[in-house]
């Protein structure tokens, strides 16, 4: 339950750190710590139950994506990422 948590709460942070706060970095950070928080949920709940682990991985799939995707916001805006508006 400690990783579950974790990747709920990761997954709280991330929207408005990136939308709200426009700090690109630290919310692929937080993307970063969200994708071990669910690669972690996801081998605990195999563990347990093979389709609550499999009903995981497209969870993961879409984390990587938008890990992807925010990597590439970041490398393509250095300046807005380095001071953000507000």
């Amino acid at each position: 339950m400690a990783f579950w948590a974790m990747q709920i709460a990761f997954n709280t942070l991330w929207t408005p750190v990136f939308f709200g706060l426009h700090r690109i970095k630290a919310a692929f950070v937080i993307m970063a710590f969200l994708w071990i928080a669910v690669a972690g949920t996801m081998v605990s709940f195999f563990q347990l139950d093979w389709i609550a682990g499999a009903l995981f991985v497209p969870y993961l799939v879409w984390v990587t994506i938008a890990g992807a995707l925010n990597g590439s916001v970041w490398m393509r805006n250095p300046k807005e990422a380095a001071q953000p508006t507000g």
